[in-house]
Formats: structure tokens, sequence, C-alpha cells
């Protein structure tokens, strides 16, 4: 019985640990995309594998894994923006889609920051999301920021 529960852990593991070298490529390849320079591909990488890792330290602390709650006021706290609000049903998602989302959340502040609502100081942003069986829509809401043109 123990033998096999061993197995089972092991190959958790193994699938976890190839799905974040997949994710790691997945990072390099986004950064190489949105970048000029060797200078502008490390700072864009070193960000993102931090948030990668901000995410997955969360994630090791609560054994069921980082909530949604948690993880928006993870990403809070890493941008210092006390102008994030947010609503929606907590949950802890699969440590695997909690990683992705948690990537993608910070992509969607990198850019809040650096282009969007949290580039003007009266900017805002919201999110809210619906949990129906297992799928989750989330909305990504920015105010206050500069005009869209386009």
């Amino acid at each position: 019985d123990a033998e096999e529960r061993a197995s089972l852990v092991a190959d958790e593991m193994r699938h976890r640990i190839t799905n974040l070298f997949q994710l790691v490529q997945s990072i390099a390849r986004l950064s190489a995309k949105s970048s000029d320079t060797t200078d502008e591909f490390m700072h864009s990488f070193t960000e993102r594998l931090k948030a990668l890792s901000e995410v997955q330290s969360g994630a090791a602390v609560n054994p069921r894994g980082i909530s949604l709650h948690g993880l928006l006021e993870a990403m809070a706290a890493t941008y210092g923006n006390d102008r994030l609000s947010y609503e929606g049903v907590d949950a802890s998602p699969h440590p695997d889609t909690t990683l992705m989302l948690g990537l993608v959340l910070h992509e969607l502040a990198t850019n809040a920051t650096k282009y969007g609502a949290w580039s003007a100081s009266e900017g805002r942003v919201h999110v809210s999301w619906d949990i129906q069986g297992d799928v989750v829509r989330m909305r990504w809401q920015e105010t206050g920021g500069p005009i869209v043109l386009g």
C-alpha cells in the first residue's frame, strides 16, 4: 500500500515538473517575442519567473493550493497596488491551473501598469468571476486609464 502511494506521488511529481518546464519554455518564448534587446529579455523573463515563483510559493503553503482570492491578493501585493478590487466565490483551482492563471494575471497586471489603468493615478482594475461546474469565467476590467485607440 505504501509503495503504491509512493509511486502515485512520484508520478504526480514527474507530471508537475514536466508541466513546469513546459511553462518556463513558454515564458522564455513570450519574453523573447516582446524584447528587442538582451537586457529587455532578461528583465521580462526574470519578472515572469518571479510571478511564477510567487504563485508556486503560495500554493506550497496551502496543500489545497492557493485560492482565487489569495492569488489576487498576492498580485496586488506584488504590484504594490491598492487600486485592485475583486468579487467572486473563492475557490482553489488545481495547482497546474493556478500556475497558468497566475501567469495570465501577471501579464494583465504588467500591461495595466505599463499601458493601462494603473499607469494613470486614478486608474482601477476590477476582477470578477463566475464558476459553473468546472468552468470559471473571469473578467478583467480597467477604468480610469488612458484612452485606447485602434
